[in-house]
């Protein structure tokens, strides 16, 4: 019997990111008889690190010492000499450039890099050093065709060159929920099982996710709705301290201190989905949000910028509703429609969109797409 492959997985960090829960269940998915995976870091924030632990994959951290990164890609190098990976598969942006430069260093022979956000396009310095180094990828996994069509445009990569996998979500995790965790966190907020509203946007606390636009839009239903019993949660990190503080400010302005809350990351996210009546995720911009998949798999309806791929997660007014970006108007309305459902109709919005997540963005088809790209490419 072959001896299963040796393969690095190399991403910036084991923090809280859709990237990085993408890598995570990718591995834990694998067939280790067939690939035997190595995830490697370079920023100690290990949220994710359990997961892995307990599948008996063991990250390795090697610091980022200086901000280039020369000290990491020497170390980096030294590892692959000493690994022998068979290739090695990348996620984000500043990960993918190091292991392009390591196969241009003669380090390894194939490199996998992936692409998991339009935003790529957004960034002059980042296009062109995109432009410049594309060609030393193998081949660029994307989760969403939307990311496809924009490498190919704004960037000018082959499509050839370009295989759309998009995320996976593990749902039934998402159906089992803790009793007791979700009354706490809705008493948190202010909130009874049965009485009130809590609207919750998962995600970092920045720009892309557009806590200002809910912000607006929240405003205009307590201007028409005074009497709504009803609250916003943001579940995510808040380390872009600059916009975390436009937000607050625009929160405090708004006179929405009292039933908005800043939650932080939260590891057991299945009550937090159960705790939410709706989840909004009105972004500027995005790839394949793990977000809708993991709120639809927990059967919440859900309302999302109309961008990228977000038409092919959510069937508009069937599982959710999907409405024009930076319309704050818009959302109003939705998130009220939704609200004025009876509940019973609200459950079954929820319920579809469950079932469509399992039908088509389950983990397993994720990790068996993946594992069918790794054969075609004649790397297991």
């Amino acid at each position: 019997m072959r001896a299963p492959v040796k393969a690095i997985y190399l991403i910036d960090s084991l923090n809280s990111g859709g990237a990085q829960r993408q890598l995570v269940e990718l591995v834990k998915g694998l067939d280790r008889t067939r690939i035997q995976p190595l995830v490697v870091t370079y920023h100690d924030l290990p949220f994710f690190q359990a997961e892995l632990d307990t599948c008996g994959l063991e990250p390795y951290l090697l610091r980022k010492k200086d901000k280039p990164g020369l000290i990491f890609m020497g170390e980096f190098l030294s590892l692959l000499k000493q690994v022998r990976p068979a290739f090695v598969h990348s996620y984000l942006n500043t990960p993918n450039i190091y292991a392009r430069l390591s196969k241009l260093m003669g380090g390894v022979k194939k490199i996998i890099t992936s692409e998991r956000n339009i935003s790529i396009a957004g960034s002059p310095i980042v296009a062109m050093i995109e432009r410049l180094t594309w060609r030393l990828s193998d081949r660029i996994i994307v989760n969403a065709h939307g990311v496809k069509t924009v490498l190919a445009q704004s960037i000018g990569i082959s499509n050839d060159n370009i295989t759309v996998i998009h995320n996976g979500v593990a749902v039934d995790k998402f159906k089992r929920n803790d009793p007791a965790k979700v009354t706490e966190i809705r008493n948190k907020v202010g909130l009874s099982q049965i009485d009130g509203y809590l609207i919750g946007l998962i995600g970092r606390v920045t720009k892309q996710k557009n806590q200002l636009g809910l912000s607006n839009a929240l405003h205009m239903i307590k201007s028409r709705r005074p009497d709504l019993d009803i609250r916003v949660a943001y579940w995510g990190a808040t380390d872009d301290l600059s916009y975390v503080e436009v937000v607050k400010a625009l929160t405090k302005e708004l006179k929405l201190q009292e039933i908005v809350f800043f939650c932080g990351p939260e590891s057991e996210m299945a009550s937090v989905y159960a705790a939410c009546d709706i989840v909004v995720l009105p972004s500027l911009w995005e790839g394949f949000p793990n977000v809708l998949l993991e709120a639809m798999a927990a059967a919440r309806p859900v309302i999302a910028s109309d961008i990228v791929d977000n038409a092919r997660i959510v069937n508009d007014g069937v599982n959710g509703f999907l409405v024009p970006p930076q319309c704050s108007e818009t959302l109003a309305d939705r998130i009220l429609e939704l609200l004025d459902m009876p509940e019973t109709l609200r459950r079954a919005m929820g319920e579809r969109g469950q079932k469509h997540v399992a039908q088509n963005y389950s983990i397993e088809q994720m990790v068996s797409a993946t594992m069918a790209f790794y054969e075609e490419m004649g790397l297991c």
